[in-house]
């Protein structure tokens, strides 16, 4: 008789809202990653048996929090989150995250010992890493295949010297020795297991887009004004090359111009300085969702670049990129890894990140009438609907998980 197959899910995760975003140290890039994992594997036809998150949280005392006790909450999607006790202290936290992970691996396991099981944990060093981990489901039979979306850090920006040498170092060993050491991967790029475990199946998936941002988009209408908004969301950083929309905007004095600034990072003060000097360009700071979903429907381009000289970025991708193609507006994009390939057709992609690049993208778009962008923001969003939404990438997911677990039995 087949056996029946049970997943468990494994992150540093909370709802995006303001509650858990407004504490230091939550990442809206990662928790809407997850969230969106959540969605999927809920959507997979196998279901979702189990979802158990650590709050991303800073440590005390940066964060006022100490303890939380266990809380249960239902996602938009109808998925069971439970986020776990939560000891704000450094030593002690890390201590009980693993503590309470083996308890309820192994006491999982017993329960549904008559099942395949999986475990999908988001990422390889948090929480508790895949070391402990991958000793827990040897322990208990149970398959692990880990969602690998932050791999590498960036290594030529924003590090000391001692941490430019040892950290990529000791990541790079790390990775190198347990990766290969997984049952499958779920990575965001196709080099992450080319490079580090060309023997284990993989399955990519380079982000999508949850419900909760499909029941708020902005409404597509043609512009009327004269105007032209160039909108970016995402970190204030170096990689993120905030300063090329900047400098586009002291070369260009066109006064119909306009730049909007939303996010947080390293650079804010760059972009502050700037848009006191400039009324063209405004500063938001960092946004809540009803709030960025409401420029995204004023604006009459998004932008998202990356520095890809860094080669910390060729196991990165800015998964964002959906989000943004659901809003319905033209978009200007540096081409990480497969971009031009796979969404080409949807978007402007710029092969070098730089200031003429990006001049040619705006140009691009500038040149088209109001009705044609609207059409061409249409088209993205279509395709991002039908494409890349959580709920309909789990199936696929799903069958997947399937297959590795049933070949694997």
């Amino acid at each position: 008789m087949r056996k029946e197959v049970k997943i468990a899910y494994i992150g540093l995760v909370a709802p995006f809202e303001a509650e858990f975003y407004e504490q230091p140290g939550y990442g809206r890039p990662g928790s809407l990653a997850q969230l969106g994992w959540i969605e999927a594997l809920h959507n997979s036809g196998i279901g979702l048996d189990r979802a158990w998150g650590f709050r991303p949280i800073a440590h005390w005392p940066r964060a006022k929090i100490q303890f939380e006790w266990i809380r249960r909450l239902v996602l938009p999607c109808g998925a069971k989150l439970t986020l776990l006790p939560l000891f704000n202290h450094f030593f002690l936290r890390e201590i009980s995250r693993f503590f309470i992970l083996a308890w309820l691996v192994i006491h999982w396991s017993i329960q549904r010992r008559r099942c395949r099981r999986v475990i999908v944990m988001y990422n390889l060093t948090q929480p508790n890493g895949v070391v402990w981990m991958r000793f827990l489901t040897w322990l208990t039979g149970t398959k692990l295949v880990p969602i690998i979306y932050d791999l590498a850090q960036m290594k030529m920006y924003g590090k000391s010297f001692l941490m430019h040498i040892v950290e990529p170092y000791w990541l790079d060993r790390i990775h190198e020795r347990l990766i290969p050491k997984c049952d499958g991967l779920f990575p965001i790029t196709d080099a992450i297991p080319q490079d580090f475990a060309p023997n284990i199946k993989y399955f990519r998936v380079d982000g999508g887009i949850g419900e909760a941002v499909v029941a708020n988009l902005p409404e597509l209408k043609v512009s009327s004004s004269d105007t032209f908004t160039i909108f970016y969301a995402g970190g204030i950083t170096p990689w993120n090359r905030v300063d090329i929309l900047l400098e586009y905007m002291e070369r260009n004095r066109d006064p119909n111009l306009r730049l909007w600034l939303a996010g947080g990072g390293r650079q804010e003060q760059l972009a502050k300085d700037a848009a006191a000097k400039d009324t063209r360009i405004t500063f938001f700071g960092f946004l809540g969702p009803e709030k960025l979903n409401e420029l995204y429907g004023k604006a009459d381009m998004l932008v998202t670049l990356r520095d890809l000289i860094d080669p910390g970025l060729k196991y990165h991708y800015p998964s964002k990129t959906f989000e943004m193609l659901a809003m319905g507006k033209p978009l200007v994009i540096t081409n990480s890894q497969h971009t031009k390939e796979a969404y080409g057709e949807y978007c402007y992609v710029i092969d070098k990140c730089t200031l003429e690049g990006y001049s040619k993208g705006v140009d691009f778009f500038r040149t088209m009438s109001p009705q044609e962008r609207y059409e061409y923001g249409k088209r993205a969003r279509e395709f991002a609907l039908e494409q890349k939404r959580w709920s309909k990438q789990g199936p696929a997911i799903g069958r997947w998980l399937e297959k590795l677990v049933t070949n694997a039995s």
